[in-house]
């Protein structure tokens, strides 16, 4: 991308993320179009450059065009600097693609297996058992927030076999909390419903 047949004379070089289309394309925000904060260029070499960044809003969902201009050079805002305030020429790479993919697309409900039941049993000598969890995390908002708030609220069903499951003996009543921990309320009746020898 750059000349480097006299090493670093010209004191290195300067890279430069600059956005040139895609959803959070700002104008205002020239010359490099966008909020490029969340992203970082290392120099491998003077012909190698590797791109990291770490996202936290859903604004960068979608595809972007980027290029990056490399400088002959480092800034330098000493008036006795050579070049323009230590810069030389620069050239600009072709552009590339990025794209970005909702992670509540392929985020595990429960990945972290913090909600397990085992069983629920009524016990001898009683007629109800209840027990109080609370609610599962998903994958993609443990991993970017506190577990439960950037793939909206959860719904849930009882499931058996793959169908829902119903019963006048079960019920499961779960409160749902924006952005933050559900709680599930499970109930089991059990009644006596046979006769007696003398009826």
């Amino acid at each position: 991308m750059v000349d480097t047949s006299l090493g670093l004379i010209c004191g290195g070089y300067t890279h430069e993320l600059i956005y040139i289309s895609g959803p959070v394309f700002d104008s205002g925000l020239a010359p490099i179009n966008a909020d490029l904060s969340p992203y970082t260029l290392n120099e491998l070499s003077g012909t190698e450059i590797d791109m990291t960044g770490t996202l936290d809003t859903f604004a960068w969902l979608g595809t972007h065009k980027f290029i990056i201009k490399a400088t002959n050079g480092k800034f330098d805002s000493n008036p006795t600097a050579r070049g323009d305030q230590g810069l030389f020429k620069s050239v600009q790479s072709a552009q590339f693609t990025l794209t970005i993919i909702n992670p509540c697309l392929t985020t595990v409900v429960n990945g972290d297996k913090v909600l397990e039941i085992e069983e629920i049993a009524v016990p001898p000598g009683k007629t109800l058992t209840e027990l109080i969890l609370a609610g599962p995390t998903d994958s993609a908002s443990a991993l970017y927030g506190n577990g439960y708030d950037k793939c909206g609220d959860l719904t849930y069903l009882w499931l058996k076999g793959g169908e829902e499951f119903m019963s006048e003996w079960f019920s499961m009543n779960a409160t749902v909390t924006i952005a933050d921990v559900d709680e599930m309320n499970l109930a089991l009746r059990s009644e006596p419903r046979g006769t007696t020898l003398y009826d």
